[in-house]
């Protein structure tokens, strides 16, 4: 059960804006307070495809990313791993 917090409705619209390049958005707080479930609620919410990176869990995913040598490679990294098509 999703617990409501005051920062949903910052997150959706950051997701829902209509930009070609959307900013970073980087979800801090301490462990256990709830913010994957904040930023996993606000997509099920805005209906936009996405792709989740747990790079705590995925070592090799991490490593890899770590190897490449620019954004290009980065981008046909996820593309080739996580089939993500931006």
């Amino acid at each position: 059960m999703y617990v409501q917090r005051k920062q949903d409705g910052e997150i959706l619209s950051f997701i829902l804006r209509d930009r070609e390049h959307k900013n970073v958005l980087l979800v801090e707080g301490a462990r256990q307070v709830g913010k994957t479930a904040l930023t996993d609620n606000a997509i099920r919410r805005s209906g936009k495809p996405s792709v989740c990176v747990n790079l705590e869990k995925d070592t090799l995913l991490r490593a890899l990313i770590d190897d490449c040598e620019n954004f290009a490679a980065f981008t046909r990294l996820l593309r080739d791993r996580l089939g993500f098509h931006p």
